[in-house]
């Protein structure tokens, strides 16, 4: 049984400091794997102060009632200091572009778990793969370590120019160019343009990650998008036109602060459900009903992102949270605010599979402008075109594009005094699901997604959860800044959707067959 374990012969650490790293308790059964993971610690405690070489010993004392007294005797190596860094393999990205990520710099006393974190966030980087363990000199005159970092640049240079065809966008032509280390300087820079029967646009944007070389971002972007999706229930059709620049601002090792300004011109026409004709009236056209505006708001955010790669992450963690101010002091035709937020997080399970877990949530709230009276049951200060209709690869899948949005207890959607279909103000996406890569660039992932939108007034039961399953074959090629996917879900509780006079405007598959590229989360 456990009696006493202390530390013996630290001058660096007080001994009853790294005494502490020991798990144990007196009187409970002696444990060797709570001695090894404690002077595990004690080795890592010592690197991070710049000793390499720390050598312990633990000696038993026998006490009677087979009592056990462990003291760990430890032998200081000297401190050394950080020497010549070099990078090989990188042809096309630049030295500094690597280099600026390390928190550990030339001179600086050898933080091996700092360095560790920083090769890590090289990696994060996506365009520089590193293949081995780094060589490390020791210099034992100097009390330096000089250390090769080796590795090779990854193509993430998308180019796209031709025709195809996807479930959501329908037939098009497109031309896109993506590339997230420009010149090697580790800027990316996106041209996209795209014409087909149901989506267009043209966007450019180009971000600079450390601008004036410090851990500061600026970016922009411009775009002109349209979208038709007239067969979906309350279909929509959407012009929108705009400009974004953004200024983000490293906060610790994962952290970043951002403020993005956005300003939008959006017009949405929308198919209405008018009453039905009296009897004998014959049957009413389809009409529809525009709604237009213009949107200018500031956002400031907070992110933390731990994943090891950008594309395709096995473990880590991601978190967003923003608050969009629109209107008021920055102009615009709506005054309302929007929170958002995000939690991502991957564990690994073995060497080829991992877990991932995602929650999503938005809320809208007005706070400026006059309500219209023939509007009941909703706030009509806030955009129609920004309220919450999910579903569709991108957050719950199984489920057709744009196709979850508040109901009732009898599956009647809300409308507009004119007939058109309202999204909620609140929404909630969870998806998890169970990734394995089977060989190569090919992983399947079974998954489980659940989410909804709530109207005004409505209580966010997670009862009222949409949800569905489903498997996923996802191919990552290099040409791809995201993996291509084939999505087969299962809704598992399909609903026939109505309009308030009972009639049904959708009625849900139980199945869905998507593909896309991209990701869900």
């Amino acid at each position: 049984y456990f009696g006493k374990v202390t530390v013996e012969g630290s001058t660096v650490f007080r001994p009853e400091a790294l005494e502490r790293f020991f798990g144990y308790k007196a009187g409970k059964p002696m444990s060797q794997k709570v001695i090894a993971d404690g002077m595990k610690a004690i080795d890592a405690t010592y690197r991070s102060r710049g000793y390499i070489y720390v050598f312990m010993n633990p000696e038993n004392t026998e006490k009677p009632k087979h009592v056990v007294d462990v003291a760990v005797k430890i032998t200081e190596g000297d401190q050394y200091r950080l020497g010549r860094i070099e990078f090989t393999g990188n042809k096309t990205t630049r030295d500094k572009v690597l280099r600026r990520e390390l928190q550990v710099f030339e001179g600086d006393i050898m933080d091996m778990e700092t360095f560790k974190k920083s090769l890590f966030k090289v990696t994060q980087l996506g365009y520089y793969k590193i293949e081995e363990d780094p060589d490390f000199r020791v210099n034992a005159e100097k009390k330096t370590v000089d250390v090769s970092i080796k590795g090779t640049d990854t193509n993430r240079n998308e180019v796209q120019f031709g025709a195809g065809y996807s479930q959501l966008d329908g037939l098009f032509g497109q031309f896109q160019f993506n590339t997230r280390n420009f010149l090697g300087r580790g800027d990316t820079l996106g041209l996209q343009f795209q014409r087909g029967s149901r989506s267009n646009f043209f966007d450019i944007s180009f971000s600079e990650p450390w601008f004036l070389d410090k851990r500061m971002s600026v970016g922009g972007s411009i775009f002109d998008r349209s979208l038709d999706y007239t067969d979906v229930a309350g279909g929509l059709s959407e012009t929108s036109k705009g400009v974004n620049v953004s200024l983000g601002y490293g906060l610790g090792l994962f952290d970043l602060f951002s403020i993005f300004y956005g300003f939008t011109d959006t017009t949405s026409t929308y198919q209405v459900y008018p009453p039905p004709a009296p009897p004998g009236g014959g049957y009413l056209p389809i009409a529809y009903a525009t709604y237009a505006g213009t949107i200018s708001a500031v956002t400031p955010g907070y992110r933390y992102d731990s994943r090891n790669d950008p594309f395709d992450p096995t473990r880590g963690m991601k978190i967003g949270l923003s608050v969009s101010v629109a209107g008021g002091p920055f102009g615009g035709d709506f005054s309302y605010l929007k929170l958002s937020a995000n939690i991502t997080r991957y564990i690994p399970v073995g060497k080829k599979s991992n877990f991932a877990f995602n929650l999503d949530m938005g809320m809208l709230r007005a706070y400026s402008g006059e309500q219209d009276p023939a509007e009941v049951g909703y706030d009509s200060r806030l955009p129609l075109f920004e309220r919450y209709r999910i579903g569709g690869d991108r957050s719950v899948r199984g489920f057709k594009f744009g196709s979850i949005y508040p109901i009732d207890s009898q599956n009647k959607a809300f409308f507009t005094s004119a007939g058109a279909l309202l999204g909620g103000d609140r929404f909630l996406v969870f998806n998890s699901e169970y990734v394995y890569a089977v060989a190569g660039p090919l992983k399947l992932a079974v998954f489980f997604d659940a989410g909804n939108t709530w109207l005004e007034g409505q209580s966010p039961a997670l009862g009222s959860l949409r949800k569905s399953t489903g498997v996923e074959m996802r191919i990552l090629l290099p040409i791809f800044q995201a993996p291509l996917r084939f999505i087969y879900g299962i809704n598992l509780q399909p609903k026939d959707i109505k309009d308030q006079a009972g009639t049904v405007i959708q009625s849900e598959s139980r199945t869905d067959f998507e593909f896309s590229i991209g990701t869900t989360f």
